[in-house]
């Protein structure tokens, strides 16, 4: 049994790994499939990025954090 993630927070830059590419094979993975992920980044077309590799949410850097868990919290409930 392989304990899974209620949600995953991913830059889009993780330092040598292309984030949303990464988001895709997760979106991609039948097991994985349904885990919410909320890209964050200071790109100016993340809501685009965020669209093409299925991620549930995105939050712009810099960001405030009550907007970062109001985010969470919409995401975790679906």
């Amino acid at each position: 049994n392989t304990e899974k993630p209620d949600l995953i927070i991913m830059d889009v830059w993780i330092g040598g790994i292309d984030g949303n590419e990464l988001a895709k094979k997760i979106k991609l993975e039948e097991s994985t499939k349904k885990i919410p992920i909320i890209l964050i980044s200071a790109l100016a077309d993340l809501s685009k990025i965020a669209s093409e590799c299925r991620a549930d949410d995105y939050i712009e850097k810099p960001f405030e954090i009550d907007n970062l868990i109001n985010i969470v919290k919409k995401n975790i409930r679906k």
